[in-house]
């Protein structure tokens, strides 16, 4: 009985090892016939040789830092001797044991494959590949992914072609450097980035093995979201290397025994700097052109300093959270009908993505004099703090607030602000570039309101009109009449007649007091000298656009639209001594081999008798008069409208601006290393509030800005007064000069002013005594 049972599964397995046979000769025939049909219709092997890798532009900062990468594939092409022998090990093991010494295509395999392939037919399930590492080179190149016979067959002829033509180290260092690694990773290099924040040649073996386990199933291998699975499929990959020799007993058990060591990367820019990088985009574009910007792999040095941007930025939202919650509550984020079950409810709301720094928690109203907050956790707080007084009183139960923790674990309620701002920063001299903030958060909006806002300055224009007076040979003294006027300027039937803040007057006033108090009767005035379209000429010098025979006063008030960095880099004059720098964002750019494709050192030259590089820039006026409007700038700080920013001490100098009806709040400020510009405004202009402006709104956050940098006048440099200039004391409200002797009497009247002449007699206002300066003004003074 046993006999026959034995013989009938002889008989059985004799029939399954024929007809299992007889499949294979099929396949086999089959592929023959198939090699005959399409041997003449194989694709152009030359896409290979002539191989360019897709790889992504990448921004640094002025330290090298990578900050940006712009690309559709993550790649960073690595060389096949840069490629340590234990990462090329576990690939090999993973994917192609025999690569080192088969044709191009493993016979082993294919019969394998083919035996697998033909039960997998007989169950429906789908054809098992059995593709070397050459292979799935040909694949990625020249075919494309469909499981059918005849691809199979051409994929193994151009394997064997491309082994004839290339060497094997050539094709594993395209396969390594083209191959998808998921996480959009394309390459080892990138991917030991994505996965592991290291560099090639510190991935341990059990790393390799974890980056080698990826090409079978980047997603579902994924370790980031299924360790498990990834771990399991290193552990056989680490086993195989062990089984080929590729590594020893020890090592094998020292990687078994050690975690996945996946490691996420930290961010060391915040979402604000995208506004920079974004432009960097743009400007290199233009100075390589798209072509070879989209060819990939150019490094784009720029001279973004990474502290300075996020001191900008983190000070730009403050300052505009800070004003919001000043302006009043808007709106609860959204509202429960219901406490019953308020935690699952919160768990349902779902933040946009620029609030995801914020938190949300529901108001439960008030209970023995506490105002009660629940978030998601189910832990109840008290809000009643200072912090929060501006919000609790107009909360009403069920409404969904935001809310961030301070360092000592305090909730302070916030709101989805309205408001708008941009900063700049630039250093002067070289004009780099060292910061551009161009929004409250780059998700919320993409516009960059430091380029591409054009808006009216206000008085931080004024410092043209006092300059081009200066220029023209009027001294600080100059009296200028600060009363009401009104002005017909040429084609407008009706008079102009602009006033000071609070409708305040001072009369006869110096043009540094003017300046200092930033009265705008005595500014008109002062454009009535020198006449407005010499004054529309004169500051054309300074970037600022002007039509043709301008002939509006209101000019001198700053209506004249311009973009943040044009007024900074017009400020940026002062303490560059004279002397205007275009704004530089780019220091170099480099292709993906390392030839330098645009260099920024033409704009320089070097004194090699002194360790300084001089920047070639053009003269825009002399230093005398510019350290005249230099001075009147720091008293704008020591005693003017920007006298908030007296506490950082000496060596700060700038002016503050505000528009009609409060609708957009500036301050452009400097130190002799820094020069900061400052603007916050609605997008679609409405006013800040009633008595609000630049010196409340604009200059806390340049303030803000200056303490983040540490900024301390015992180390700035500060301000050289040139050899042309003469320092005399004059009675501040006269304009009249003092002798020494008489100083010690009472100093509170007197000020050093600087004069670039012997003629320091103080001048009468010609237009401010009924004079026509021009014939087609016409100026009334009102007393």
């Amino acid at each position: 009985m046993i006999l026959k049972v034995l013989i009938s599964v002889v008989d059985l397995l004799s029939r399954v090892t024929y007809y299992s046979l007889l499949l294979v000769a099929f396949f086999f025939i089959s592929f023959l016939g198939s090699i005959l049909i399409v041997r003449n219709e194989l694709p152009n092997h030359e896409a290979i040789l002539n191989y360019k890798p897709l790889r992504q532009a990448r921004i640094y900062d002025n330290t090298a830092n990578l900050v940006d990468s712009i690309g559709k594939e993550n790649r960073v092409y690595v060389k096949y001797n840069d490629i340590p022998n234990h990462i090329i090990s576990a690939f090999i093991a993973a994917e192609d044991k025999n690569f080192y010494s088969h044709i191009g295509i493993d016979i082993q395999s294919i019969i394998r494959a083919t035996l697998q392939s033909t039960l997998a037919s007989f169950s429906g399930k789908r054809l098992i590949g059995g593709s070397t590492i050459t292979q799935q080179v040909v694949r990625i190149f020249l075919l494309n992914k469909e499981r059918t016979l005849l691809r199979k067959v051409k994929e193994a002829l151009l394997a064997i072609k491309i082994s004839n033509i290339l060497s094997k180290e050539k094709v594993m260092e395209l396969y390594l450097n083209e191959i998808f690694l998921g996480q959009g990773s394309y390459g080892i290099l990138a991917a030991s980035t994505t996965y592991f924040q290291k560099k090639l040649k510190d991935i341990t073996v059990s790393e390799a093995a974890l980056l080698a386990s990826l090409p079978k199933a980047p997603s579902s291998l994924n370790p980031f979201i299924n360790s498990k699975r990834a771990k399991n499929r290193r552990d056989w990959i680490l086993k195989k290397m062990l089984n080929d020799g590729f590594i020893s007993e020890k090592e094998y058990k020292n990687s078994i025994e050690t975690d996945l060591g996946i490691k996420t990367a930290n961010k060391t820019l915040e979402i604000n700097n995208l506004y920079y990088t974004e432009f960097v985009e743009k400007e290199a574009r233009k100075l390589i052109g798209d072509e070879l910007f989209e060819r990939g792999g150019i490094a784009v040095n720029t001279y973004l300093d990474l502290k300075t941007q996020k001191a900008a930025s983190e000070a730009l939202r403050n300052g505009i959270e800070n004003h919001s919650k000043k302006m009043g509550w808007y709106t609860p984020f959204s509202s429960l009908h219901s406490l019953n079950n308020w935690q699952n409810q919160l768990s349902l709301i779902k933040l946009p993505w620029h609030l995801s720094r914020l938190s949300i928690a529901v108001f439960l109203g008030k209970r023995e004099g506490k105002a009660l907050l629940g978030i998601k956790n189910g832990n109840i707080y008290d809000i009643t703090s200072k912090p929060n007084n501006w919000i609790i009183n107009h909360l009403k139960i069920g409404d969904v607030v935001l809310f961030s923790t301070s360092n000592d674990g305090e909730i302070i309620l916030q709101q989805d602000p309205k408001l708008e701002g941009s900063v700049v920063a630039l250093e002067p001299s070289s004009g780099k570039v060292l910061a551009m903030v161009g929004g409250y958060d780059y998700r919320k909006s993409s516009f960059n309101r430091a380029i591409q806002s054009k808006r009216q300055p206000g008085s931080v224009f004024k410092t043209f009109v006092y300059l081009a007076a200066l220029d023209s040979g009027y001294e600080p003294n100059f009296l200028i009449s600060d009363s009401p006027i009104s002005v017909l300027s040429d084609g407008f039937s009706k008079a102009w007649s602009p006033n000071n803040y609070g409708k305040n007057y001072l009369g006869d006033i110096t043009i540094r007091t003017a300046f200092e108090k930033s009265k705008n009767t005595a500014t008109v005035r002062l454009a009535l000298e020198i006449g407005v379209q010499n004054l529309a000429k004169y500051v054309e010098k300074f970037g600022f656009s002007v039509a043709e025979n301008y002939s509006n006063y209101s000019i001198a008030l700053g209506t004249l639209e311009t973009s943040l960095i044009d007024i900074t880099a017009a400020y940026n004059v002062f303490p560059s001594n004279g002397t205007m720098p275009t704004p530089r964002f780019i220091e170099s750019i480099y292709d993906a081999d390392g030839n330098l494709l645009y260099s920024d050192k033409f704009n320089i030259f070097k004194n090699y008798d002194m360790p300084f590089v001089y920047y070639q820039n053009k003269k825009i006026i002399n230093e005398d008069v510019n350290f005249q409007m230099l001075s009147m700038l720091e008293d704008v700080v020591q005693r003017g409208t920007a006298i908030r920013a007296k506490r950082l001490g000496h060596g700060i100098a700038g002016k503050t601006g505000t528009t009609n009806n409060s609708f957009d709040a500036w301050f452009i400020g400097f130190s002799s290393d820094i020069t900061i510009g400052v603007f916050v405004g609605f997008d679609q202009p409405e006013t800040l509030g009633k008595k609000e402006g630049g010196y409340s709104i604009a200059l806390p956050i340049f303030i803000n800005l200056m303490e983040a940098m540490n900024y301390s006048s015992s180390t700035s440099k500060s301000f050289k007064m040139p050899p042309g200039i003469t320092p005399i004391y004059i009675n501040k409200t006269t304009g009249e000069p003092v002798s020494v002797p008489d100083i010690g009497a009472d100093t509170n009247d007197l000020i050093l002013e600087f004069f670039k002449s012997s003629n320091i007699t103080p001048k009468r206002n010609r237009a401010g005594h009924h004079e026509v300066s021009t014939a087609w003004d016409i100026v009334q003074s009102i007393n």
